[in-house]
């Protein structure tokens, strides 16, 4: 654990001159540049409240900022999942060349995701402005469950950046799990109110995203106090993940480069 920090410590010039460059590799390939990270979550948002209102003839208070929500944390997991599973391969030019911390390379995909995943806070932001939606000190109960959530994101990252130098198919078998994950999350509707019977508080007690979405918006939308018992346990596991990870990458990572 000294290590980690240490290594943080030691490459944190790397991780933001890594995103940096993602970032500004991104705005050089899209006529919109910046503007297309705020006109994507819009866009899928006015899709998921189209498919919510008229196509299931349901409504929810404050139903775009919900939604809106929703996506910015789902985006933010997904992408970073996807992202770590080819790490490796994808810096496998540079791992060649000097030493890097293999879990360093997951920080610096957190950053870039966590850029964008701040416009689309904005954005949830602007909606709160728009619903009149008071921020109070229930508001702030919001940064517990996110800093659980970054640290879950990591702990699943850590594990996909190892099994993907050893399976070169788990990345396909991980976009369609997180398929199955996003409509198991309630990312544009209600687990609890959605789905009938126990099934959807049985989501909510096994699914840690759905569990973390549920809370970040009990939170931030509705002023109500999160559930912190549910949250905690979701914080330990996420610790396991993390420490167990970084432990397993640590000791394997000198065979990443024969076998990428």
């Amino acid at each position: 654990m000294k290590d980690l920090f240490k290594n943080c410590k030691k490459y944190w010039n790397f991780c933001c001159y890594s995103a940096y460059c993602h970032l500004s590799s991104d705005i050089s390939s899209m006529r919109l540049g910046w503007l297309w990270w705020v006109a994507e979550p819009l866009l899928f948002m006015a899709v998921y409240t189209v498919v919510f209102s008229v196509v299931f003839n349901r409504n929810m208070t404050y139903l775009m900022a919900y939604i809106s929500c929703g996506l910015m944390m789902w985006n933010f997991f997904q992408r970073c999942v996807l992202n770590s599973v080819s790490l490796v391969k994808h810096y496998s030019g540079l791992l060649h060349r000097v030493y890097i911390p293999k879990y360093i390379l997951i920080f610096s995909t957190l950053l870039y995701e966590a850029f964008k995943m701040f416009i689309s806070f904005m954005i949830v932001m602007v909606f709160m402005v728009y619903y009149r939606i008071p921020l109070s000190f229930t508001t702030l109960q919001f940064i517990p469950v996110l800093v659980t959530f970054f640290l879950f994101t990591f702990g699943c990252c850590v594990w996909l950046l190892h099994l993907g130098v050893y399976l070169p198919d788990i990345k396909k078998i991980t976009s369609v799990c997180l398929k199955v994950l996003f409509y198991l999350s309630g990312v544009f509707f209600s687990l609890d109110n959605r789905i009938k019977g126990d099934f959807g508080s049985f989501l909510l007690r096994v699914n840690p995203v759905g569990r973390l979405l549920h809370e970040a918006r009990n939170a931030l939308l509705y002023n109500t106090n999160i559930s912190v018992r549910p949250v905690a346990l979701i914080f330990v596991m996420a610790v396991i993940l993390s420490v167990s990870g970084i432990f397993v990458v640590t000791r394997y990572e000198q065979h990443y480069i024969k076998v990428s």
